[in-house]
């Protein structure tokens, strides 16, 4: 299977009301959950020369913070639903579930730290298409705005084999714009920090053999673009797991953890 985004995309930097937006309704949506588990959700803009980046973090007074970098906001491939699923992937290593982060083995004695309950990378993403972009779509009727681009026709029938109980089908299609240009924006964060990175924009990766969980473990960016693809044309889930499991995590994130 393969899905191409076709390169008329428009272009564009956020500005710190369109974040604010974006956090505002990502707190209103999760902040109740989180204060539920005796926790604090937050958000802070940090303004600095810094490449551009965000991260989540949690403190032992249970503040789950996450970090952006004000440059990210300054891209211009970002638009406001790209941002979006950027941010759903920091709030998605808090809230998607397993499988979560591991230490890595450093000698038979010692491993490094891993942060606790924190959902990996993989999981983050699918969580920010199967589950947050949705929910932020109600929220922030402006969330597509400037997301604009052509489909290859074939998503049309994705969306629509996914989308049957009389969903939103653009929904499906806008997010999987977003998806790309969120890509696009990751590339170019690996670009700001040093990393090689590629990014072709396939889904045909079949295989791993990492299980992509332990600290500091990320896959090709093509991954994270079908992750992203699988979580928006899942449109039921029952935990973190979509009931349809053609749109499951796909297996370039992620393979069973022997006990």
């Amino acid at each position: 299977m393969a899905l191409f985004l076709f390169s008329q995309i428009s272009f564009a930097s956020v500005s710190k009301v369109e974040y604010l937006t974006l956090t505002n309704a990502l707190s209103s949506i999760y902040g109740k959950k989180i204060e539920a588990s005796n926790n604090t959700l937050k958000f802070t803009l940090k303004n600095s020369d810094q490449a551009p980046n965000a991260y989540a973090s949690k403190s032992s007074e249970g503040l789950w913070e996450v970090t952006v970098i004000s440059s990210l906001l300054a891209l211009k491939e970002q638009t406001t639903a790209s941002l979006g699923i950027i941010l759903c992937h920091e709030v998605g290593h808090f809230l998607g579930g397993e499988p979560y982060v591991v230490g890595i083995q450093l000698t038979p004695a010692v491993r490094s730290r891993a942060p606790k309950k924190m959902s990996c990378e993989g999981q983050a993403d699918y969580f920010a298409t199967s589950e947050c972009m949705k929910a932020l779509a109600i929220k922030v009727p402006e969330l597509f705005k400037g997301n604009e681009g052509l489909l290859n026709p074939m998503v049309n029938q994705y969306c629509a084999e996914s989308y049957l109980e009389n969903k939103d089908i653009s929904l499906c299609q806008e997010t999987l714009i977003a998806a790309y240009q969120a890509t696009l924006v990751y590339q170019k964060i690996m670009d700001a920090l040093n990393v090689p990175a590629s990014f072709l924009g396939k889904i045909d990766n079949e295989s791993t053999d990492r299980t992509l969980n332990n600290v500091g473990e990320y896959p090709s960016l093509d991954c994270r673009y079908e992750t992203f693809i699988k979580g928006t044309l899942c449109s039921s889930l029952s935990g973190n797991v979509c009931n349809d499991l053609k749109w499951s995590r796909p297996t370039c994130w992620f393979q069973e953890v022997q006990p």
